[in-house]
């Protein structure tokens, strides 16, 4: 899962690096400018004049608050990403059974097959499945696919359990052949 994140955002490890450097480098700066500031209020001798400590106080806060965004900000993307990720994972361990009887795992069929699954109502199912019928004829020429055809859908609000039945299609079973799979 990890390579995965990684093909999808290659500068994502590069770019948490450079922005924790650069939040540390800043919070230096600000901490070396708080003594200086203390002595241009103080008007001590040799000390800097008060508008360029203010000004290097303010080069500091703003530099150290952008890269903590920046930071903050790849740190969400970076969890999204492998919660989506982690779904796919769980997701191809379903089993599935094809046409001519053999059972597998979705993740077998990685690499050899386009599968597409629809969850939902069951309406929702029945509305994705009609649509998606349309474009099978432009993508099956061009290289293989799966109908995956769910045996069972919820109806209702989450956690309703309730399962029904989702009628199948004989003629998008025909059009798949041997690669035709039906979950579990």
């Amino acid at each position: 899962m990890r390579l995965r994140s990684e093909a999808e955002a290659p500068w994502r490890a590069v770019r948490l690096v450079f922005s924790g450097f650069f939040i540390v480098s800043a919070g230096v700066g600000f901490l070396v400018s708080v003594p200086q500031l203390i002595g241009a209020l103080g008007h001590a001798p040799n000390a800097l004049p008060l508008t360029d400590v203010l000004v290097n106080l303010g080069v500091d806060a703003g530099a150290a608050g952008f890269f903590t965004w920046a930071l903050l900000g790849d740190l969400k993307a970076r969890d999204k990403q492998m919660a989506r990720l982690g779904r796919e994972e769980s997701l191809s361990e379903c089993q599935v059974q094809l046409a001519n009887g053999k059972k597998l795992r979705l993740a077998q069929l990685r690499g050899s097959v386009r599968v597409v699954v629809c969850a939902g109502t069951h309406a929702q199912v029945r509305a994705s499945t009609l649509l998606g019928e349309g474009w099978c004829g432009v993508w099956c020429w061009r290289q293989r696919c799966a109908h995956v055809r769910l045996a069972h859908c919820t109806a209702g609000p989450r956690g309703a359990g309730q399962r029904r039945a989702v009628p199948g299609r004989a003629a998008a079973q025909g059009r798949a052949g041997r690669h035709a799979a039906h979950l579990r």
